[in-house]
């Protein structure tokens, strides 16, 4: 044990963790309703199109630290953290692009859901320069990836009754 003021400290301590230190989750949508002229075409397109997006993303790292306390002002600690990432993603996409001759429709959508495990160590030090203000750093090492697992499909559709629109290769 060392000496501080108000009592006595430990030399080492033992701790174990879980941190979600990555969340992010996004869930958008947008919409397209409008006209538009092409060149060499003298009617114009009317356009009817809608996109969603979402996406949820956690990365937990979960371990023991150890730290060690070389004097009353002085830390030093290191962490062995497994990882674990989670990514759950998806979208929808259509278009209808339509004329007097006919439409043009097109859909899409996109599914993904992976997980993957991996390893990571942590270095940190922290020095108490006076009573209770604190400098510290911490120095991590590129995350190492032991496995991924998971599974993504899409599915696309278009479908016509007639008209020909500039750059879609269809009729």
């Amino acid at each position: 044990m060392t000496p501080k003021a108000g009592g006595m400290i430990k030399r080492w301590v033992e701790e174990k963790g879980i941190f979600v230190t990555h969340a992010e989750s996004y869930d958008l949508s947008g919409v397209v309703d409008g006209v538009e002229s092409f060149a060499g075409r003298t009617e114009p397109i009317a356009l009817d199109g809608r996109a969603d997006i979402n996406l949820q993303r956690q990365i937990y790292r979960i371990g023991p630290s150890v730290a060690w306390a070389p004097s009353a002002r002085a830390r030093l600690g290191v962490s062995a953290l497994v990882l674990y990432d989670s990514l759950r993603d998806g979208s929808a996409l259509r278009i209808v692009a339509s004329d007097s001759g006919g439409a043009l429709e097109a859909a899409t959508t996109f599914r993904r859901r992976t997980s993957s495990f991996g390893g990571q160590l942590v270095l940190g030090g922290q020095w108490e320069l006076v009573d209770d203000l604190h400098l510290g750093a911490t120095v991590r090492t590129p995350a190492i990836a032991f496995g991924q697992s998971g599974e993504a499909y899409q599915t696309v559709s278009v479908l016509s009754t007639g008209s020909s629109f500039p750059g879609s290769g269809f009729t």
